[in-house]
């Protein structure tokens, strides 16, 4: 049988794609387009009102050797550290005990977890930023009237990492739960009802059969927090405005400062390059590790 060529195609499915040509239209203006004349202009040294002038790697050079941009990476490395593995627990165990059929008012406990994620990033940021103030916050008050001292949770580099990492994980946990806890309905019922028979226990239950079989899903967990934990922006930029010092600055927020603040566009672009590839590299490495697991897992 001869194979239709792809013009041919377009022409015998010319009212498929006529519906699906919308989508391909509005990516290429506003996501190819603006990607493709960002990468060329990671090239230029280009500031507002001033000429381009190729440069070819020179930004690229100027980033390897700067220091406030690995102060950046190293920033968002230690959220991640902390942040993800505390989510990730949280989320499975609390999914965990609103899937059991003792659990009262699981709606209403659903509702209340998926909150803070349909909330708006920057009301929830202003709302963290009151309750963390030094003088006046919520947090400092409550310390005080139990006899410890207050603590400089937004001015002090030792603890501006650590309230991102609260108001991160307060945020994103109940997304997290969510998607664990679809994880956890979709297990047959039968094999839990195998295990009690045989007489396991609870959490004997859990790390030999609800864990294992949620095992995608931890994984597609830890990629999207990977992701978006790499690409913070409005978290620190509302709540610590990357202080003191760059003690919470991150890379994308960084960028912001050199393309918008200081107007060095070309410099602004080679950032977002090399975290996008800062980005890829481990979502990559995390998604072929689970992948595999996941062969080996259907093949035992």
């Amino acid at each position: 049988m001869k194979r239709q060529g792809l013009g041919h195609r377009i022409v015998r499915y010319r009212h498929a794609y006529a519906f699906i040509a919308p989508f391909f239209l509005i990516f290429a203006v506003f996501g190819l387009y603006p990607t493709a004349y960002s990468l060329v202009l990671s090239f230029y040294d280009w500031s507002a009102n001033q000429p381009w002038v190729f440069v070819a790697f020179q930004n690229y050079r100027k980033l390897l050797d700067d220091p406030v941009f690995w102060t950046s990476v190293w920033n968002v490395v230690y959220i991640y550290l902390i942040n993800v593995p505390a989510m990730v627990v949280l989320s499975v165990i609390i999914a965990v005990v609103l899937n059991s059929p003792y659990q009262r008012f699981k709606d209403f406990f659903r509702v209340t977890y998926l909150v803070p994620y349909v909330t708006s990033v920057l009301s929830i940021t202003i709302v963290f930023f009151v309750v963390f103030d030094d003088s006046r916050g919520l947090v400092n008050l409550l310390l005080s009237r139990i006899g410890l001292n207050p603590v400089h949770w937004l001015t002090s580099k030792k603890f501006s990492k650590v309230s991102l990492d609260i108001l991160v994980t307060w945020k994103w946990v109940g997304y997290n739960m969510i998607i664990a806890l679809a994880g956890l309905q979709s297990i047959d019922t039968q094999i839990y009802d195998a295990c009690r028979i045989d007489g396991a226990g609870t959490l004997r239950t859990f790390f030999r059969i609800s864990l294992p079989l949620i095992r995608p899903v931890v994984g597609f967990q830890l990629i999207m927090a990977t992701i978006g934990t790499l690409t913070m922006f409005t978290e620190p930029y509302i709540l610590t405005d990357g202080g003191p010092g760059y003690s919470s600055l991150t890379p994308v927020l960084y960028l912001y400062r050199s393309a918008f603040k200081f107007m060095k566009l070309g410099y602004g672009a080679g950032i977002a390059f090399l975290t996008f590839v800062l980005v890829l590299i481990p979502s990559v490495i995390q998604v072929r590790l689970y992948a595999e697991r996941g062969r080996s897992y259907t093949a035992v």
